[in-house]
């Protein structure tokens, strides 16, 4: 939303500055209300705002009786009365609207002398975003929106209204879902090398703290000085600026000049983890890290010969549950440096995989392969999903501070339902039961240097 009568964010604003709403009129982006209303009319302004180009809904301002329309008198409502009328429009977006409405609150209190706002009173401010996916349809099956200093119903048979709406949502999508498909080329060295790429964005329904994050924040939560209390970790040796956000790589014992596993963060608040995949043949990939960085190598690799490979590569994921695990973690570090706190959705993309073998170096993996045989990927690439967004992408809830839950946790609520995925769409397990969190840690790959 574009417009912003007072200059600053709505939680930072004061008693004072609400003197600059005697120069706004009431229109496209403000409706003044002396009183509270009753809920479906709170509905009905907060779509037409939410539909149009967002804006304030402020209750305790009588506004003139003049043409221009302006605050005139801050009477407030009763401060007893707040909290109806914050229940009030919290069930107004949920129960009717359709989507639920993205908004911000603020109370501010009296007395303050200034604007004349009495002690025990108080005005509430609610401010409605602009959507991304409209229209949101009124429980009345009308479409509202602003017109002038109004909140006009307009019929859902209105084609050129509808089109104009589901045109913006529609851009919406095509945005979102160009910039997860836009993974960097790599090098020719690694243009057949496998790779799994993994996006998460916050949920669009929360309202953001509009903090950003710091190039040096960033840095201290990717290659921290205290890694002891830090959690899982896979520190990056190389962070730098780029174009809306912050990169880190992973380079020590690796080519910098190859793609290596990366965070990216844009300030947005989304975030893309690049993981590189270990291939090659069963004698390779043990002859790369050794006896010591397996358990249950030796009873696959039988498998392997007894089922009459030759030469086939293995996709080595035992890894990669640790790693995102990490990665989520150095995440929810950003996020906890801007106090931001939101469910979010997940997303991910695992390329160059054709007629590879996935491998995860688990008990229940091996005996899988004994009873039913060794799997052999037949994509070239899998996408869950193809044109990503909110309505068909992976809702984790359960983190960032959404419910309640240890922090320590927290990266296992994140990572967790994105490996299983990744790994149920690679035929490594069927289910979620299959999944073992007490063996498909792998600890042992993560002690292998000890």
């Amino acid at each position: 939303m574009s417009f912003n009568p007072f200059g600053k964010k709505l939680s930072d604003v004061t008693a004072e500055d609400l003197e600059k709403l005697k120069d706004i009129s009431e229109g496209w982006y403000v409706d003044y209300k002396r009183k509270l209303i009753n809920i479906k009319d709170i509905g009905k302004h907060l779509c037409a705002f939410a539909n149009q180009f967002g804006g304030y809904l402020i209750f305790g301002v009588t506004e003139s009786s003049d043409q221009e329309r302006k605050a005139e008198v801050f009477n407030g409502i009763s401060s007893s009365d707040v909290e109806k009328a914050l229940t009030l429009v919290r069930e107004a977006s949920d129960e009717h609207a359709s989507p639920p409405i993205v908004y911000d609150e603020a109370v501010i209190q009296g007395p303050c002398e200034k604007i004349g706002l009495e002690d025990k009173c108080a005005i509430v401010i609610i401010q409605i975003f602009a959507s991304f996916e409209p229209p949101h349809i009124h429980s009345s099956g009308k479409i509202y929106i602003r017109q002038a200093d109004q909140s006009k119903p307009k019929p859902v048979t209105d084609r050129y209204l509808l089109d104009k709406m589901l045109d913006r949502r529609e851009k919406t999508k095509k945005r979102i879902s160009d910039n997860i498909n836009n993974i960097p080329r790599v090098h020719t060295k690694q243009e057949g090398n496998s790779f799994v790429y993994v996006n998460i964005l916050p949920d669009p329904y929360t309202i953001q703290t509009g903090k950003d994050l710091s190039f040096e924040d960033f840095c201290s939560c990717v290659n921290p000085e205290d890694k002891q209390d830090f959690g899982d970790l896979m520190p990056m040796q190389t962070m730098f600026p780029c174009k809306n956000g912050f990169v880190a790589k992973q380079v020590m014992d690796n080519d910098p000049g190859l793609a290596t596993a990366s965070i990216r963060f844009w300030h947005d608040r989304s975030v893309r983890f690049e993981i590189p995949v270990n291939t090659g043949t069963p004698d390779h990939i043990f002859s790369q890290t050794g006896a010591k960085s397996y358990k249950y190598f030796a009873d696959f690799y039988a498998q392997y010969e007894e089922q009459n490979f030759n030469g086939t590569h293995l996709c080595d994921l035992s890894h990669i549950g640790l790693a995102l695990r990490s990665m989520c973690n150095m995440y929810l570090h950003m996020l906890d440096k801007i106090g931001e706190k939101t469910s979010c959705y997940a997303t991910f993309e695992i390329r160059n995989i054709f007629y590879k073998i996935p491998f995860i170096d688990t008990a229940k993996y091996v005996s899988r392969c004994s009873k039913y045989g060794i799997p052999v990927v037949q994509e070239e690439n899998i996408k869950y999903r193809e044109e990503p967004y909110f309505d068909n992408m992976f809702h984790i809830k359960k983190v960032l501070g959404v419910d309640s839950i240890e922090r320590s946790a927290a990266p296992y609520y994140l990572a967790d339902p994105i490996n299983i995925l990744l790994r149920m769409s690679l035929g490594l397990q069927s289910d979620v039961s299959d999944y073992d969190y007490s063996e498909d840690v792998c600890q042992h790959l993560a002690n292998r240097d000890q």
